[in-house]
């Protein structure tokens, strides 16, 4: 009977271990003792809810970043600055948005970006880039940052043709359900920018600025609708593997 109830409690606990191991923190051990192995299982049920919070967090945080981002602001070295990389960026948004959506409900417009923006994050993620940031109907991503990519401009490029194939195919699909024509314009350059966290000491922002960063922006509002404009460091890593007609020079504001 002693041996039972000593061995029965520890049976318990090594199940428990087992649903750990497996990731299933979202439960509690029962084990009616006031001793010493009463206090293991208060100890290992605080543990679970410990992992069990943990696991919400990095949830949440797989939402609103990217998991290469989260990964870097998890590590726990948290502080305001960065370093300097060779970057590739890249912003695309709707063209003529605004009369796209004067006629409609706001859930209407919230339903139709978002299901513009859910492409866009695939196919960034598709070349393994960085979603940076979501600004109303354009999204900005990095390559290059926060993790290493000696090919950041290729997957750029590639990632803005996956991008412009699929908004294609929305269009279409969009036409045949009576629904106005969704077009966008896309930018990328490539060049020096810092990176790292911005903001304060309360609330950070990982993200990369620089002169090459906002080329990338003028590039997107000087594209046409259905065009993908690079810039010239750009196309000196990617010309033996796309096709692209150079364009004659433009001022754009800044540059």
């Amino acid at each position: 009977v002693l041996s039972q109830q000593l061995t029965a409690p520890i049976r318990t606990l090594l199940g428990a271990t087992d649903r750990v191991r497996r990731g299933d923190y979202d439960f509690t051990v029962e084990v009616p003792h006031q001793d010493e192995l009463g206090t293991l299982a208060g100890a290992f049920n605080q543990m679970t809810q410990g992992l069990l919070l943990k696991e919400r967090y990095r949830s949440v945080l797989d939402k609103v970043l990217s998991p290469d981002v989260a990964d870097e602001l998890l590590k726990g070295d948290l502080r305001l600055g960065g370093e300097t990389r060779e970057v590739t960026t890249l912003f695309a948004d709707v063209r003529g948005f605004s009369a796209l959506t004067e006629h409609h409900a706001p859930e209407q417009v919230i339903g139709m970006l978002n299901e513009w923006l859910e492409l866009a994050a695939a196919a960034i993620a598709e070349e393994s880039g960085v979603v940076d940031k979501y600004v109303g109907d354009q999204v900005m991503a990095v390559w290059g940052a926060p993790v290493a990519d000696p090919l950041h401009a290729l997957h750029a490029v590639r990632a803005a043709l996956l991008l412009r194939t699929v908004t294609i195919e929305l269009d279409r699909t969009r036409q045949a359900r009576g629904e106005a024509p969704f077009e966008i314009g896309i930018g990328i350059n490539t060049g020096l920018a810092v990176a790292g966290n911005s903001g304060s000491s309360t609330r950070l922002n990982y993200t990369v600025l620089g002169a090459s960063v906002n080329a990338a922006m003028r590039l997107c509002s000087e594209a046409l609708p259905g065009e993908i404009l690079i810039g010239e460091q750009t196309f000196a890593q990617v010309r033996d593997d796309v096709s692209a007609t150079r364009q004659p020079p433009r001022i754009v504001k800044g540059f």
